[in-house]
């Protein structure tokens, strides 16, 4: 794909963890969707107080794309939630069966419930400093 970015950097600054690097690439290790999502294991002291709230993934980055602007809708009909934005307390309590029930045909359903857990412990422990 051609760079049509130019001289923008919105991404760049948007990002709240500095994952995205001044030549474009990603770092992984830093990126909030990857951490909340994808990551196997404990997620990095020295990341952790930026993950802010999230739970699950980050949009920051495509929010402030400038040629996000240019589509019929801001998001895809098929990406919409479709289940109200999960809490930290109301994972942490939930067991399988439950996990199963809120999030199944989401795409929440693709992180495994302990993953979603592990961030509603770190985004408690935020919040309670």
């Amino acid at each position: 794909m051609p760079n049509r970015c130019g001289t923008c950097r919105r991404c760049v600054d948007a990002c709240p963890t500095r994952a995205i690097r001044d030549d474009g690439t990603i770092d992984a290790r830093r990126c909030i969707s990857y951490l909340t999502i994808e990551h196997k294991g404990a997620i990095p002291d020295a990341v952790q107080p930026l993950l802010g709230g999230s739970l699950f993934g980050c949009d920051c980055c495509t929010a402030a794309c400038p040629w996000n602007r240019f589509g019929e809708e801001r998001c895809l009909p098929d990406f919409l939630p479709t289940t109200p934005r999960p809490f930290p307390a109301e994972c942490l309590a939930m067991d399988d069966a439950a996990y199963a029930t809120e999030f199944s045909d989401t795409a929440i359903d693709h992180t495994p419930r302990l993953t979603l857990q592990r961030n509603a412990r770190l985004a408690l422990q935020r919040n309670s400093m």
